[in-house]
């Protein structure tokens, strides 16, 4: 294998690095010697941290993130932020080509004060977390409730064969073996894709209200990139002051499906089982999602509730609307992605 390096010339063999999960990077510094003395250098890190936050060859990215010791070092703390095509593809299954992050949510904003809280930073403060429409997995096991047809506002529902089911109901339904099947990302179906995750906590609804599940439980959502502050605002406050607050802080309420992924991916990657970032006991999450409901009418809310998740446990992360309950509600917030991209 040394031999092997020795034909290859560094720059190409650089760039093919570049192409690399961290993992499969410790992988290729293992190789033998060569290897391991190309893959960690200071050199070959500080072009992974320029591909990652979209820089410039003669830009440092320790301007970005200068707290770091090394190149090595600012990769890592960034990419642990990242939630990917390699956290996908590694927990849960395949989300086709994904594209670069927009530069409004750049990356490179790492080190900008936190809207929400100027004493702190972005990064650390914050996840950037791809949607992806679909999600694609082993069909072994698995179904659509129906052919999905991508111009349908509602997406079937994904199934899995239960024990004791007759063969002839499982052909009628369709379930496949060993085959792809692409899952619409739908708040309904990522409980069962985090279910049975192929490596990593599982992750499911300790309950969900029928409501929720009626009026977005089937709603596709439109892939892309969002940057999720980890922490709510305005705890203990009502709606329209966290409204104000946020408007106030220049920052967006989160949507429903994405407050939930967020919670499920950073669960299912975590090393720590049953411990969700809303799953304080009487901690709650309160996203832009209205659910109607006219038979719960109070605190002025008329029926329309903002619907949101979290007092997570081992039965896993509650999804509610009536909330008056919780002592510590916050609300959930992103950055804009329309915010002018900072200069290169």
């Amino acid at each position: 294998m040394s031999y092997l390096f020795a034909v290859l010339r560094p720059e190409p063999f650089s760039h093919a690095l570049t192409f690399l999960e961290p993992q499969d990077l410790a992988c290729s510094a293992r190789v033998c010697k060569s290897w391991n003395k190309h893959v960690e250098s200071e050199a070959q890190w500080k072009v992974q941290c320029q591909i990652l936050l979209d820089l410039s060859p003669e830009t440092d990215p320790r301007s970005y993130v200068p707290e770091s010791p090394s190149y090595k070092a600012i990769f890592r703390v960034v990419y642990a932020n990242i939630l990917g095509k390699g956290v996908y593809e590694r927990h849960i299954g395949g989300v086709g080509s994904v594209p670069r992050i927009p530069k409004g949510l750049s990356l490179r904003r790492w080190n900008q004060p936190d809207p929400c809280d100027p004493t702190k930073k972005i990064g650390p403060e914050h996840v950037w977390m791809y949607i992806p429409s679909h999600i694609e997995i082993d069909s072994e096991g698995v179904a659509l409730s129906k052919i999905d047809d991508p111009s349908e506002s509602e997406a079937p529902l994904l199934l899995r064969r239960e024990a004791g089911l007759g063969e002839q109901v499982s052909r009628e339904i369709g379930f496949g073996t060993n085959s792809v099947l692409k899952v619409p990302v739908t708040i309904n179906n990522i409980k069962v894709l985090f279910e049975h995750p192929k490596e990593g906590n599982p992750s499911t609804y300790g309950c969900i209200w029928d409501k929720i599940v009626e009026q977005h439980g089937n709603k596709r959502w439109a892939a892309g990139w969002v940057c999720m502050r980890k922490d709510v605002i305005g705890k203990e406050l009502t709606f329209a002051a966290q409204q104000t607050l946020a408007r106030s802080n220049k920052v967006v309420l989160s949507e429903l499906l994405p407050r939930i992924l967020f919670n499920f991916l950073e669960h299912v990657r975590s090393g720590t089982a049953n411990i969700y970032p809303d799953g304080q006991p009487w901690i709650f999450a309160r996203t832009s999602t209205i659910t109607h409901d006219e038979t719960i009418a109070h605190d002025g809310q008329d029926g329309a509730w903002h619907s949101g998740c979290g007092a997570g446990s081992p039965s896993g992360l509650n999804i509610a609307y009536d909330i008056s309950d919780f002592c510590d509600v916050g609300a959930a917030v992103m950055l804009p992605a329309e915010v002018p991209a900072i200069d290169p």
